[in-house]
């Protein structure tokens, strides 16, 4: 799926999502039960991450010059960390309704997601290095 098609589809999301968010938030009252619950947090989730991944991508395409498979790379990444800042959003929400949020949970809660985004990171960068190093040919064998 080319760039361009990816960012019409999350504009889609974000109408339908973004009306059933609104629909859920003041046509369904919170107390009928955990399908509400579920559909006012499911449906904030994708609005969240189809805003934040098109801010994140007009981020990287504005302070990035970069070719066309870069920009898929970059959608890719905006993606990923959108569904991450959505997943914090969502939590500290819930903790909130809970009267459980305080800056610890929310310290642990960052942490643990920032960790994850390192790992991953970390990976992605290991599997460049490890096809770059295999497309070099040495014409002579290092002796040292």
């Amino acid at each position: 799926m080319s760039v361009k098609y990816f960012l019409a589809f999350l504009i889609l999301i974000i109408v339908v999502s973004g009306a059933a968010w609104l629909s859920v938030l003041f046509f369904i009252n919170p107390e009928s039960g955990m399908k509400a619950v579920l559909l006012f947090y499911g449906s904030l989730f994708l609005f969240l991450t189809a805003i934040l991944t098109i801010a994140g991508y007009g981020l990287r395409s504005l302070f990035k010059r970069s070719s066309v498979h870069k920009n898929a790379t970059e959608a890719q990444g905006a993606f990923r960390q959108a569904i991450f800042l959505s997943i914090i959003i969502i939590l500290a929400l819930s903790l909130q309704a809970q009267s459980l949020l305080n800056w610890f949970n929310s310290i642990v809660l960052v942490g643990a997601v920032t960790v994850v985004e390192f790992f991953i990171m970390t990976k992605e960068n290991h599997k460049h290095v490890v096809a770059i190093s295999e497309d070099i040919q040495l014409s002579e064998p290092l002796d040292e």
